[in-house]
């Protein structure tokens, strides 16, 4: 059923009319909150404008205010302006007057007429203290004076009063320099007199203290304490030093006697050494008058940091430069160690730790060290080195000569192990040197390592018919036996205790992991040469072997349709393959396991014979491959022949009789008499062991009835 069209536009004429009502009901309210609004509005305008008059005159007046503050503010600051540069210029007024007055004083006081010839005159208000004699007050007052005068130039520093004063500022500062260097002079003077007559407790000695520790104190207080050690160094110590390192033959570049130069350069040493300890104790008992651990403001003049350690070395560099030439390697070693001696004895004489550290910081300690040409010298000890190596290298398997503290065997080895202890020996080793001794040594052992494993498989003979097994194994032989043992030396801690006692600490347990992976790689790297030639050993021996293993194939040849008497003795070429074990057990024997070293490593000896045992066994595989092969072509054939004369029989008539012994049986018969010759000559070897013999045995299944051999005639 559905809607009429008159229903359906009743309803949307229903529905119009609401909504036409409702939305005349909403514009009617929204007119009438629109009059109140309007009505609520009337008047604010005069409200708003009432308030904004008073606010205006508050911000104008604030603002007068602020102008105002302003105003007084930069006032203000011009004004303190104003006073700190019065304050500036009244100090700077005050400075200027200062520094004329002080010039003017020290002009006066140190006027000749005002000074006698050794002592200032200088006038003085409160006469005699307690604290000093008159010189003494005078020097003070001085070096107060001219501290002052200082301290007031550097606050009127580029002023053109200033400058003008410059000339006579430079003549005082020359003249108290003259003066002080004079009675310096005189005050050491007085001290060595004193200390060469021996009566330090006496007045004079007293007063040559007072004098110097006077003059000490006032080069401290004027900040001039370098000029009174440069006058030390120029007084007091270049011309005897000049005459203890005077120039001589024997410290010459031509001087040929390394003996004589160490001698002479220790003399020096000793020499300075006891000039040294003179001065420090002349200081000590009438200078640095501290007590224990007291702080004593003269020590600040260092007698070894300052004074005696410079003048040495610029007198060494001048008068003995040829003493740090790297030309002579021996001769350099030797002065070179005489004057780190030298210098550890000047170390030992300081006060404190922190006196040697100054010292070590100090730059004629570095110009000292640099000097020596120690890269030259590493790089002769480096070539002498190579050539030594090099020269093996022509013949790796150069037989080394017999000495009783030669171990090796070959060349190459005793030649390399001696270059290594070379280089740390007493009279090579240098402490600064130590990272490129310690790079040399692993380069040795790498070296080695390689000609071993490279060059020793090229240069090893390859013709057997010319020179025989022996001359192709053995060489090999010897390199691995060699380089077991240098093997072993690395692992049983030879090179480490090359290294540790050039070490600080000798007993350094564990030992440093840089240096302990250092050792095993060396020694993997050797191992793994030492595989490489033991397999260059069997792959020799298999190839040479072979050869003659292969001759059993030619027993077919031999015997079929020849007509040969019944074998009865071993094949020609049987001596031939025992005789190349032979050999090998006698070289191990005799050139090998002879030697005391491997007497002396059960070791070696057990691994040499383990060795001859695998070899062996690859020589009876080889040998039981061929003859299994031939005995089984052998019954192939004579299957084959067999089945040949059953179809024979069946198409024609019945043969006769049966047949004797066959070619077949000929060549079986000799393969069993080859292989009974084998395994006797294997049981005479000396070196195979029980087990080893066992081991070869087991390929035959062997028995000695020849009826129960397979390999014999039924």
């Amino acid at each position: 059923m559905g809607i009429s069209l008159h229903t359906l536009h009743d309803s949307l004429l229903q529905y119009f009319n609401i909504l036409k009502n409702s939305l005349v009901e909403l514009i009617n309210r929204d007119y009438a909150d629109f009059v109140n609004l309007s009505t609520n509005l009337v008047g604010l305008d005069k409200i708003i404008k009432n308030l904004e008059d008073p606010l205006i005159d508050v911000r104008e007046r604030v603002s007068a205010a602020l102008s105002e503050v302003r105003e007084a503010k930069r006032e203000f600051e011009f004004n303190l302006e104003e006073r700190k540069k019065l304050r500036n210029k009244k100090e700077l007024i005050n400075s200027l007057i200062t520094v004329a007055t002080c010039t003017s004083r020290l002009e006066r006081w140190l006027a000749p007429a005002t000074l006698s010839g050794e002592d200032f005159n200088l006038p003085f208000e409160s006469g005699l203290s307690e604290n000093g004699s008159p010189e003494e007050q005078q020097i003070d007052r001085v070096a107060q004076e001219y501290t002052k005068l200082q301290h007031f130039v550097k606050k009127c520093v580029n002023h053109p009063f200033v400058e003008e004063l410059k000339p006579r500022i430079q003549q005082i500062t020359t003249s108290l320099q003259d003066q002080l260097e004079g009675r310096l002079r005189n005050g050491l003077d007085l001290c060595h007199e004193a200390q060469a007559s021996g009566q330090l407790h006496s007045a004079a000695s007293k007063k040559a203290s007072a004098i110097l520790r006077q003059v000490l104190s006032t080069y401290l207080s004027i900040d001039k304490l370098s000029s009174a050690v440069a006058l030390y160094r120029s007084h007091c110590l270049h011309s005897q030093l000049s005459k203890i390192f005077s120039p001589c033959p024997e410290l010459s570049s031509t001087g040929v006697g390394i003996d004589a130069a160490a001698t002479t350069l220790q003399r020096m040493f000793k020499e300075a050494i006891t000039l040294l300890d003179g001065e420090l104790s002349l200081f000590q008992t009438l200078v640095f008058k501290r007590l224990h651990k007291s702080y004593e403001p003269l020590s600040e003049f260092d007698v070894i940091v300052h004074a005696f350690f410079p003048e040495i070395v610029d007198i060494l560099f001048n008068q003995l430069p040829d003493i740090f030439s790297a030309g002579n390697p021996d001769r350099f070693h030797k002065l070179y160690k005489i004057g780190f001696e030298f210098l550890d004895l000047v170390e030992a004489r300081a006060d404190s730790t922190k006196q040697v550290l100054k010292l070590r910081k100090h730059s004629s300690y570095s110009s000292f060290l640099n000097k020596w040409s120690l890269s030259v010298y590493f790089q002769l000890r480096y070539q002498k080195c190579n050539e030594a190596i090099s020269e093996c290298t022509k013949d790796i398997f150069k037989e080394a000569e017999v000495c009783p503290h030669i171990s090796y065997t070959l060349a190459l080895t005793a030649t390399l192990t001696q270059q290594i202890q070379w280089c740390w020996s007493d009279d090579v080793y240098l402490d600064a040197l130590r990272h490129r001794f310690w790079k040399l040594s692993l380069q040795l052992v790498n070296a080695y390592a390689y000609l071993i494993e490279k060059k020793a498989v090229h240069q090893a003979p390859t013709n057997p018919e010319k020179n025989g097994i022996s001359s192709i194994i053995k060489p090999l032989l010897l390199a691995f036996f060699d380089g077991s043992l240098f093997l072993n030396w690395i692992e049983e801690g030879g090179l480490v205790n090359l290294v540790l006692p050039t070490m600080q600490n000798q007993d350094t347990d564990p030992l440093p992991e840089w240096l302990t992976q250092c050792i095993e790689d060396s020694a993997e790297r050797i191992r793994k040469s030492l595989t490489a030639v033991k397999a260059s050993i069997f792959r020799a021996f298999e190839e040479n072997v072979q050869a003659l293993t292969k001759s059993v194939q030619e027993l077919p040849r031999y015997y079929r349709r020849t007509n040969r008497e019944w074998p009865s003795t071993p094949s020609a070429f049987m001596p031939r393959i025992t005789r190349q074990l032979t050999d090998l057990a006698h070289i191990l024997q005799d050139d090998i396991l002879t030697k005391p070293q491997a007497e002396a490593l059960p070791a070696l000896r057990a691994h040499v014979a383990e060795l001859f045992g695998q070899m062996v066994l690859q020589t009876t595989n080889m040998y039981f491959t061929q003859t299994s092969e031939l005995v089984e072509s052998v019954r192939k054939v004579e299957d084959s022949l067999r089945r040949l004369r059953v179809a024979r029989a069946v198409g024609g008539a019945q043969q006769a009789g049966g047949v004797g012994k066959t070619d077949d049986d000929k060549i079986r018969h000799q393969v069993y008499l080859d292989t009974q010759e084998y395994i006797a000559q294997l049981k005479t070897l000396p070196l195979l062991s029980e087990a080893a013999l066992k081991s070869n045995l087991d390929y035959f299944a062997i028995s000695e009835n020849p009826e129960t051999n397979p390999m014999a005639v039924s």
